[in-house]
């Protein structure tokens, strides 16, 4: 009567009860225990929180990473998005004198500057193409400032110990007799 699709539907939804009804959770602290599977896992705690990085980032650039104790950073931050900013005013204005220009131009009247018709219309799409392309890589500084700060204190945890070894080692095939292989090879080891 009822399709297959129907009767496994409903032993899922039972079976997912009967598991659910097993299951006691137990809050202690920071650790939960499962005590019908006698399980214990611990919460860690972040001292170093991803998300408030990344919006402390967000917010004040550099900040994200001056919460993630690498002070070094900020000025590289700053430094880039100083940059972009200034290159991308210093475009803005020339443009704008060879737009005047060649408005002026258009208009019948003589120009200011001391470029043919031609050229004038060559920098102003070169200038337009400058600014825009320092105003989308400003973002894109502005964007990794963030994903810097989110990555640095997600990381910022991470053990990393003496086991743990990534080296480059010579390489030699010997495998047939009269052929030899020989190079180097990148070998990661850990225990």
């Amino acid at each position: 009567m009822y399709g297959k699709p129907f009767v496994i539907l409903i032993f899922i939804i039972c079976f997912s009860q009967a598991l659910r009804a097993q299951d006691t959770l137990v809050y202690v602290g920071d650790s939960v225990a499962i005590n019908s599977l006698n399980i214990e896992q611990i919460k860690a705690k972040r001292f170093f929180d991803p998300s408030r990085a990344a919006l402390l980032s967000a917010v004040m650039p550099g900040l994200g990473q001056a919460y993630n104790k690498k002070y070094w950073k900020m000025p590289i931050v700053w430094g880039g998005l100083v940059l972009g900013i200034s290159l991308a005013n210093f475009y803005n204005e020339r443009l704008q004198i060879f737009r005047v220009d060649h408005f002026e131009r258009l208009n019948g009247q003589p120009g200011t500057l001391m470029v043919s018709t031609r050229r004038l219309e060559q920098l102003i799409q070169r200038y337009r193409r400058d600014r825009d392309q320092t105003v989308i890589y400003t973002f894109m500084w502005y964007g990794l400032n963030i994903v810097d700060a989110h990555v640095d204190a997600y990381l910022k945890e991470f053990d990393v110990n003496d086991e743990l070894a990534l080296k480059l080692e010579p390489y030699v095939d010997a495998s047939v007799p009269w052929q030899m292989n020989a190079g180097v090879s990148l070998v990661l080891k850990f225990k």
